[in-house]
């Protein structure tokens, strides 16, 4: 054998080496073990929700349900007492005059749409000139828990006693007498007032009172 074809051999030798480790390692890759698949995450826990017992402050389902609430919840409601712009007041037939007096009732008639009350007495003075000025002293009323409470429907009156005593019953020093155009009436309660025109003579002076108003009926 000569040394090329030994040569020859050997060279054909390496190269089937080497072709049979690099089919020895492509196999080692195809057939090697694959690396595990990623698990699933596993299932997050939840808390279970809170809820609150039916009708406890926690079920309301906002601010405005519970302003709701508290607005259906009504006050009792007491009388509407009639005002100054609800009447109509008139002088009405009395008892009649008497020596140095006179009695005649004020007529007060419900002339709104809506019912209202009166109960007590009402509030008298003398006023004069053409600004309406009080005169002396006002009428002596009666306590408002001696009248009855009076209902009055649209259309319908209650009255009120008033006793006048004459000027002329005083002596000078007890009346310093002048002339009046009417009276200022303010119903029970209120604040506004009403004017009747009547025309006599009234006492200047705060201690002499000649009238007496009696609660409304």
């Amino acid at each position: 054998m000569t040394t090329t074809g030994k040569t020859a051999r050997i060279i054909r030798g390496g190269l089937a080496t080497a072709a049979a480790l690099g089919a020895a390692g492509l196999l080692a890759a195809c057939s090697g073990t694959p690396a595990p698949a990623a698990s699933a995450p596993a299932p997050a826990t939840t808390s279970p929700t809170a809820t609150s017992p039916v009708g406890s402050p926690a079920a309301a389902t906002g601010a405005d349900d519970a302003d709701d609430q508290a607005s259906s919840v009504s006050s009792p409601k007491g009388p509407k007492y009639c005002k100054a712009a609800d009447l109509n007041v008139a002088f009405a037939e009395g008892n009649g005059a008497g020596m140095s007096h006179d009695n005649v009732n004020l007529r007060f008639t419900n002339k709104s749409r809506q019912t209202c009350d009166l109960q007590g007495s009402p509030g008298v003075s003398f006023v004069a000139g053409t600004d309406g000025h009080q005169v002396g002293a006002p009428a002596t009323r009666q306590p408002k828990s001696q009248g009855k409470l009076q209902v009055l429907t649209p259309g319908k009156s209650a009255q009120a006693s008033l006793t006048f005593v004459s000027a002329d019953a005083f002596p000078p020093e007890q009346c310093t007498k002048v002339d009046v155009n009417g009276l200022r009436v303010y119903a029970p309660g209120d604040t506004a007032s009403m004017f009747l025109p009547k025309s006599v003579q009234a006492c200047a002076n705060l201690a002499t009172v000649l009238m007496d108003v009696n609660t409304v009926a």
